[in-house]
């Protein structure tokens, strides 16, 4: 047996509540939909920031600064300089929550 270490488990906490938030949203697809996606499939969370650059992420709530996004969508922002990707995740998290409180109203 593997030994797990704080941050295995810190993501898999992390990645429990995501999946469940996602879902009561009712996000089922690729939130970048650049050209190419693959829209319902392969689908995984993108952070804003760079889980192997940034350990200190999995003590804080930084972890679930994410999108959904499929392999091609999150490989596209994931070649891009770290700012810049910060940005689109930051921008796409934005426009979640305008369109998300707008539908409850």
């Amino acid at each position: 047996m593997r030994w797990r270490g704080p941050k295995t488990t810190g993501w898999e906490k992390a990645l429990r509540e995501l999946n469940a938030q996602f879902i009561a949203w009712g996000i089922f697809h690729c939130e970048l939909r650049y050209p190419g996606c693959q829209l319902g499939r392969c689908l995984g969370y993108a952070h804003a920031l760079k889980r192997s650059q940034h350990p200190e992420m999995y003590k804080s709530d930084e972890l679930k600064r994410v999108i959904l996004a499929c392999n091609h969508c999150h490989d596209i922002i994931e070649r891009m300089a770290p700012a810049e990707m910060e940005r689109i995740v930051d921008r796409v998290i934005e426009l979640r929550w305008k369109i998300l409180s707008f539908t409850q109203k």
